[in-house]
């Protein structure tokens, strides 16, 4: 799975990870769903650290379409909520 970090460029996932990251989505989605401001940046930087350590960046000149887009860690808890579907930010 090819996630982009909204500013920051893509990573390719296994689907090892790709579960890891569902399971912190469902907690940010609670987060959201609650009001829980501070385990909503908690949980949100700690989705971009997963991303960045355990992922593999896609070069910039590689043109892939992005299956899942992660919002930067500087969003609002009100602007998350406008971007979470039915499936959280991560499918699957």
């Amino acid at each position: 799975m090819i996630i982009r970090l909204m500013g920051e460029g893509q990573w390719r996932v296994d689907e090892k990870l790709q579960n890891e990251l569902n399971n912190i989505d469902a907690e940010l989605d609670a987060d959201a769903r609650e009001g829980d401001g501070a385990e909503f940046a908690r949980h949100l930087v700690a989705m971009h650290e997963l991303i960045q350590s355990r992922g593999e960046r896609v070069a910039v000149d590689e043109l892939v379409p992005s299956e899942a887009m992660v919002p930067p860690r500087n969003i609002t808890l009100e602007e998350l909520r406008e971007l979470i579907g039915e499936e959280g930010l991560i499918p699957g």
